[in-house]
């Protein structure tokens, strides 16, 4: 379907049709959910600079965003974070709270992934605090689990596993369960039970998992 899209936008482009760039950030998410992570990032970069030309910084800054998300599939981490900064930016020139939390929380995510943990950490806060206000609980769980990274990665050991403990508890309680999630949040307490010497309690829950990841690999 993306493939057939991107043929109608270039012809669109072309003739210089008034509805070619609405469906070339249809397009941006097409080739998303079909990882094509590259043709997003090429396809968003156009339609955030025509958004810009015409003024429009609420479309930009979602196209960012989607760029943003792409560099951070292919482990992108710098081009992301500088995606996620413009991003929020423009969230913020138009007081979208919500969004600027997004962005934050991915800004933590990138921080993190390139071993700032001081900055990751205070990304992770801002995005909280925001979805704690907002009591968006799905997104609190989430930049919870940044924070307790970032507090692991800046040697607050004890207080990394208890707030990655808070996410795992929230998550399983949850009435949908995402067992990848729930396995990602269990690694990171096995590396926080590792480095604090309890590794008797990390090789139970690795043994413990591996009938989950048995089934997920297959």
């Amino acid at each position: 379907a993306a493939t057939a899209m991107s043929k109608a936008v270039s012809i669109l482009r072309e003739n210089k049709s008034p509805i070619a760039l609405e469906l070339a950030c249809t397009l941006g998410e097409w080739w998303y959910a079909s990882k094509n992570y590259e043709k997003v990032i090429e396809t968003m970069y156009e339609c955030s600079q025509e958004h810009l030309v015409d003024g429009n910084e609420s479309g930009a800054a979602n196209d960012l965003h989607l760029i943003g998300c792409a560099h951070r599939e292919l482990n992108q981490h710098e081009k992301s974070l500088e995606a996620f900064r413009e991003a929020r930016a423009l969230f913020k020139s138009l007081k979208e709270v919500i969004n600027v939390a997004r962005c934050d929380q991915k800004i933590a995510h990138c921080y993190i992934a390139l071993g700032d943990g001081e900055s990751g950490l205070v990304a992770a806060q801002k995005s909280l605090d925001v979805f704690v206000t907002a009591h968006d609980h799905r997104r609190e769980t989430y930049s919870m689990y940044e924070l307790g990274k970032a507090q692991s990665l800046c040697g607050a050991l004890d207080d990394g596993l208890d707030t990655l403990e808070r996410v795992l508890e929230i998550t399983t309680e949850s009435e949908w369960k995402d067992f990848e999630f729930i396995v990602e949040i269990e690694l990171k307490i096995v590396e926080n039970l590792r480095k604090l010497g309890r590794f008797p309690e990390a090789d139970e829950i690795e043994r413990r998992l591996k009938s989950v990841t048995d089934v997920l690999e297959d």
